[in-house]
């Protein structure tokens, strides 16, 4: 099994390693500053702070206390801690409120709370304010996050109040300064549009690869790299700043139509219908389930968004199992498939235990499926492309093995039918000199006769060794049937192809044969006339091959075009 693994890694081409190894830096270098500027240097209290931890949570029940004044300095309302890193609370919760007090050195200098998460709806802030009131601050949507900025005339001595709809989200407050703040939202808008980008230059190059070679593996990987980019740019928040919305209803949408776009080029990826036909029913079946969930997505209630992951998760872990053992047992995909997917779906699974308060939420928790898609894209394309070549280049010896005599390997009278009489027509029409030798090997019968087949086939594929020594490069060589080769000779005129011939019979006459030890050859030879057809040439070369074996063999003789015998 390992040594199995061994040899299908060794398939990873070193130049398309290396591209992908820098492009993962790059990405990744990207990735390192946006954390730079946020969490890893959040123990600077300068820069940015977490407030989740001093945050106070109260659920109350059905609808009651849903103002303010019901719920500042009501003393029936008992407030419990957040003891957790982030702020999440179960899926039966509906209504939530939040209260925390800044500091007097934290607020005089930052002035800006933040929430880490776009998919936070219907949230109100409400500001103590010098005068005694509090202004309710609806969260801004300029950026990725959404945010609000304090008051001057903010009351340090009094807590902040946060009214949420609850839709089982987490998420962080955060402090911060506004130019720290914009600083960050405009790094993190480079990467999910360098990442993004990434995708859709992917997609661009699958559509042209698909309509260039009409393989359907590029057009199913167009439809998933689509999905997954709509996906990415719904997670991403940009949809609810250029659009005003953004919903989990929606993004359960469009990872149905990236799973089942992803499972469909599976599918036919790695040939499951005849490779593994008893998986046909669950592959049928995951689609329908798929697509079933895309159409019903509008309609599925706020707390049954995130259970239906989890049948996403197992469809996929179940497809990359599959597709894994495809690849060891069948040699179906690429290493570069597999690898790609791994990093995908492992990006995803941080950012669902993310969200599911599983993980700590992040930066590093909702930001890893971006360059995961990146790479993965990426390897994906390199890798159906890496195949598709492999394919081809396995057809072409194929082909070339069908156009190929076995015993001599060289060209046999089928590629000289179908191929080489394409090229002397192509000849004829650019007005090029062309000629053509007919060799047989002289009492070639007595040889099999004398020595046996093996000894003959031996002799044969010596010869054919010679012939092709004594040629050019751009002559072919065909054996045309038994003991017989024609070789056409292009841009070659009488003289030019008699001298190759010559060349030829006194090579094979000096060689030493084993086992017969000397054997000769007759060679017969023709210049083709523009507008002679095939057949009229090959009768005069073979014409001047009868009177080289009339004239006692061993010879080279020539037939120009008034000496055609009919």
């Amino acid at each position: 099994m390992l040594k199995n693994i061994s040899i299908k890694l060794k398939e990873v081409n070193f130049i398309s390693l290396t591209g992908i190894i820098i492009i993962s830096i790059l990405l990744l270098t990207n990735f390192v500053k946006v954390l730079k500027y946020s969490y890893f240097e959040l123990i600077d209290v300068d820069k940015y702070i977490n407030l989740s931890n001093n945050v106070d949570y109260f659920i109350p029940k059905d609808n009651q206390y849903a103002e303010i004044g019901q719920i500042e300095g009501n003393n029936n309302i008992k407030f419990e801690k957040n003891n957790s890193k982030n702020i999440y609370f179960p899926e039966d919760v509906q209504k939530v409120w939040l209260k925390l007090k800044l500091q007097d050195k934290q607020a005089s200098t930052d002035n800006i709370i933040y929430i880490d998460c776009e998919f936070i709806e219907d949230i109100q802030f409400y500001i103590p304010t010098t005068d005694g009131r509090y202004v309710a601050e609806k969260p801004n949507e300029y950026f990725i996050f959404p945010y609000i900025k304090l008051p001057e005339n903010i009351d340090f001595n009094k807590d902040i109040y946060i009214n949420s709809t609850w839709d089982s989200n987490v998420f962080n407050l955060l402090l911060a300064k506004d130019s720290n703040f914009y600083t960050i939202q405009t790094l993190l808008a480079c990467f999910y549009i360098g990442n993004l980008g990434v995708l859709l230059g992917m997609l661009i190059m699958n559509m042209i690869l698909f309509f260039s070679s009409k393989d359907s593996k590029y057009l199913f990987h167009s439809l998933f790299t689509g999905s997954l980019l709509s996906l990415l740019y719904c997670l991403s928040g940009a949809q609810k700043l250029i659009l005003g919305f953004n919903s989990n209803n929606r993004l359960i949408a469009l990872g149905a139509m990236a799973a089942s776009t992803w499972v469909l080029f599976i599918y036919s990826h790695l040939d499951i219908k005849s490779k593994m036909p008893i998986l046909n029913n669950f592959f049928k079946l995951s689609i329908s389930f798929l697509l079933l969930s895309l159409y019903i997505s509008g309609i599925i209630p706020d707390g049954f968004t995130y259970d239906i992951l989890y049948l996403y998760i197992i469809i996929v872990g179940l497809c990359i199992l599959i597709s894994i053992y495809s690849y060891f047992q069948f040699g179906m995909g690429s290493i570069y498939y597999l690898f790609g997917i791994l990093i995908l779906f492992t990006g995803f699974i941080i950012y669902i235990l993310g969200s599911y308060g599983l993980l700590e939420w992040n930066i590093f928790t909702f930001s890893t499926c971006y360059p995961a898609a990146s790479i993965e894209t990426l390897l994906f394309t390199i890798g159906i492309i890496k195949q598709i070549k492999n394919e081809k280049e396995l057809n072409n010896k194929l082909q070339l093995e069908v156009m190929t005599d076995k015993l001599t390997k060289i060209y046999n009278r089928r590629y000289f039918e179908e191929t080489v009489a394409n090229k002397i027509l192509q000849l004829d029409k650019e007005k090029h000199l062309v000629s053509m030798l007919i060799l047989d090997i002289d009492h070639f019968k007595n040889v099999n006769d004398t020595y046996g087949h093996s000894t003959g086939d031996l002799v044969l594929s010596e010869i054919a060794m010679i012939m092709k020594h004594c040629l050019r490069n751009e002559d072919i060589l065909v054996r045309w049937g038994g003991e017989e080769f024609v070789a056409v000779l292009p841009f070659t005129n009488l003289k030019e192809s008699t001298a190759i011939a010559e060349i030829i019979r006194l090579s094979i006459e000096k060689h030493v044969f084993k086992f017969v030890n000397k054997v000769t050859v007759s060679i017969g030879i023709a210049e083709k006339d523009i507008d002679e057809d095939f057949h009229s040439w090959f009768r005069r070369a073979d014409n001047a091959l009868y009177n080289a074996k009339e004239n006692g063999r061993n010879a080279v003789c020539v037939c120009y075009t008034n000496e055609v015998k009919k």
